[in-house]
């Protein structure tokens, strides 16, 4: 796990955490709704992260009760479900994303979601508490994804796609500009086709 160690780079990361965009740049994004979380419910988030609970609490996990209400509040915009992240980046390394997907549908799995052996989620939370600083946890639909992935003729592709949105809470209109070939004729853009590519999970944002 690697944990930022510099004030100076936590002040600058997280200008690109969701909750600190502007709101003309969130209005471009897809529909998603942010729980703020205190130092209390990040720490205890961060204790149930396993193989990385000794860095939140040594006395083992702490409750995380107080976090399902304001998440199943969340919950209730996203009936057809919804992807789990923190504002920062999402548990894409985390047991579950990478045997399922990171698509939840309910509190339960949502959290389970983050903490099953996320490092990303741990030292994105341990860096929150070092520099006091107050972490999201958002919910996004990404409903596209859903329909184009059952629609597509080949198992892999790489798929350009253009979102249009006018309003913060429009869930806008996804259209499907080109697919390519999954070789390395094709560009990686923000992946590397050295060592990315291994078969499991993978997404970037």
């Amino acid at each position: 796990m690697t944990i930022i160690q510099s004030r100076q780079q936590f002040l600058f990361e997280k200008t690109c955490y969701i909750e600190n965009w502007p709101l003309a740049l969130a209005e471009l994004s897809l529909r998603q709704v942010g729980v703020p979380l205190s130092a209390q419910q990040a720490r205890a988030l961060g204790s149930q992260v396993r193989g990385f609970e000794h860095y939140f609490h040594q006395g083992g996990m702490l409750s995380i009760d107080d976090l399902h209400k304001p998440l199943a509040s969340a919950f209730m915009q996203f009936s057809e479900g919804c992807f789990v992240r923190l504002g920062s980046r999402s548990p894409k390394d985390s047991d579950l994303a990478i045997a399922t997907g990171v698509r939840v549908h309910s509190v339960s799995t949502a959290i389970r979601m983050l903490t099953d052996g996320s490092a990303r989620i741990a030292a994105d939370l341990l860096a929150a508490l070092n520099f006091g600083y107050s972490p999201y946890i958002f919910l996004i639909v990404r409903t596209f994804c859903t329909k184009l992935i059952p629609a597509l003729h080949l198992h892999d592709v790489v798929a350009d796609i253009v979102v249009n949105k006018r309003k913060l809470n429009d869930q806008g209109s996804v259209v499907l500009l080109e697919i390519n070939p999954f070789s390395v004729k094709t560009h990686p853009a923000l992946f590397s086709w050295s060592n990315d590519f291994d078969g499991s999970f993978r997404i970037n944002q």
